[in-house]
């Protein structure tokens, strides 16, 4: 497996564990289940961790694409500092919902102020990954760009 395989095969998990943990840190609130609340604090830190792998397959994966075409430069330099924003964002989240997975070891749990800003920094995290892979969809698909550029394609 190279790393343009690696890169398309995982792009989509941390967007999908964005989203998944986003529902369940609402339900969490809805219900104040802590149990909730932990499923979604793992499935982020989990989507995060899978997002450390993206990242670091990004530049293999564009040098490898080279090889078979000459993809935009202006798209791909976009695609890579929303990758490199979306990472930080990661990290960032990841590191506070480690923090509020150790704090169920003591008797009061996350307070509500963390366990709202994860609800907003998972939501927050899926809209800029959603926006990340849709930019990396442009790199080497025509029919996303002309979708957005107005040109019809469904005859095509």
């Amino acid at each position: 497996m190279n790393a343009a395989q690696l890169h398309l095969m995982l792009a989509h998990l941390p967007l999908s564990a964005a989203l998944f943990a986003t529902v369940l840190f609402l339900v969490s609130m809805i219900r104040r289940s802590d149990t909730h609340f932990r499923t979604a604090a793992w499935t982020l830190l989990v989507g995060c961790l899978l997002g450390v792998l993206v990242f670091a397959s990004g530049p293999r994966a564009l040098e490898l694409l080279k090889t078979f075409m000459e993809p935009s430069r202006e798209i791909a330099d976009e695609h890579a500092l929303l990758g490199q924003l979306a990472f930080a964002s990661m990290v960032l989240t990841g590191l506070l919902s480690t923090v509020a997975l150790r704090q169920f070891s003591g008797d009061a749990g996350p307070s509500k102020l963390l366990r709202r800003a994860l609800l907003f920094l998972s939501l927050a995290l899926a809209l800029l990954l959603s926006i990340t892979a849709h930019e990396g969809g442009e790199i080497r698909h025509d029919e996303i760009r002309s979708s957005i550029e107005g040109r019809d394609v469904s005859n095509v």
